[in-house]
């Protein structure tokens, strides 16, 4: 199927003559049994963390279980919907199959095949079943066109994943992600958000909640994040291409 685009006017940000754009493509992620992994990003300023929550007690708040040396950014997440963040009870049955690889982590050396169980809200899963809740995460301090990938989990429930920027009441990107049946249940989602900000203060509250289930063990939830600058000969040429534009641009790329 072609890719659809959607386009949706902005008004200028703080006054100023330049706009934010955001450029967003999602597709499911690999899922497998064995070590195939995903690359983390390294370099000048880049950024990642991915979630390990290591059983199912609930706790306001939890920031990434590993990150990136380059980057400096923070990845805790927040509930929507009232709750508390929380992770699987079991580390194997259920947990997602995205593997990831790194060289420039916190932990010691490198690691290889890493698979993280991620997190959700404690409202969803264990018949705590809450259709509208789920998880937060904000990013703030991305100073140059980025790309952000986000990759979240699915056991038997459809989630909305929305972005918006600056506190507004609107996202800028929404879509609806069923999650299928895969090996152990779960079903790993990439999403990937092509960033120009305005200014290094813009701030992106990114948004998973679960709006529908068939099971009372359903939930939706992140598994990992990373953010990689754009070269910048890559973002002068896409500028280029786009003068005299100001918008978001929403793209739907069904093709992965």
């Amino acid at each position: 199927m072609k890719p659809i685009h959607f386009t949706l006017a902005i008004a200028v940000i703080s006054g100023t003559a330049r706009a934010a754009t955001l450029f967003v493509s999602e597709g499911a992620a690999p899922n497998s049994t064995t070590g195939t992994s995903l690359s983390l990003p390294s370099g000048a300023d880049t950024d990642w963390g991915y979630w390990h929550r290591q059983d199912s007690t609930g706790v306001s708040s939890f920031g990434a279980t590993n990150t990136s040396n380059e980057g400096d950014r923070g990845f805790s997440v927040s509930t929507i919907g009232g709750g508390n963040v929380r992770g699987p009870g079991n580390l194997v049955t259920g947990a997602p199959f995205s593997y990831f690889d790194f060289t420039n982590g916190t932990s010691t050396g490198s690691a290889t095949a890493t698979r993280p169980s991620g997190v959700f809200n404690t409202q969803l899963g264990s018949g705590g079943v809450t259709a509208g809740a789920g998880l937060q995460l904000s990013l703030t301090g991305i100073n140059t066109q980025s790309l952000i990938h986000i990759w979240t989990l699915g056991f038997q429930a459809t989630g909305s994943f929305e972005v918006f920027l600056n506190g507004s009441s609107t996202p800028a990107f929404s879509q609806s992600v069923t999650s299928t049946s895969v090996t152990n249940g779960k079903q790993a989602y990439l999403f990937t958000l092509d960033f120009t900000p305005d200014s290094a203060t813009d701030v992106l509250n990114i948004r998973y909640v679960m709006t529908a289930q068939t099971d009372v063990n359903a939930h939706v939830g992140f598994q990992a994040i990373s953010i990689s600058p754009i070269p910048e000969p890559a973002s002068l040429a896409l500028l280029a291409l786009g003068t005299g534009v100001l918008g978001f641009r929403r793209r739907r790329n069904w093709n992965k």
